[in-house]
């Protein structure tokens, strides 16, 4: 039943919301809130060097994969 309930809720929405293109949607919930993220916890990649032994970043790292899931 669970399953049933979240089905109508997204079709809801979807019948609510104002259509939006691809590029829009990317830029709008992915692009944004990924560039926030990589600015607040200050994660940085250098491409010189291939596997980084900084502690702090790979917490920092940790920190972003954790506030996304």
């Amino acid at each position: 039943m669970r399953t049933r309930g979240r089905l109508l809720d997204v079709l809801d929405k979807a019948e609510q919301r104002p259509y939006s293109e691809e590029n829009e949607y990317d830029v709008e919930f992915i692009q944004k809130p990924i560039a926030a993220l990589i600015k607040k916890y200050e994660v940085r990649w250098d491409k010189d060097d291939f596997l980084p032994q900084d502690d702090a970043l790979a917490d920092r790292v940790f920190q972003v994969g954790n506030y996304i899931y």
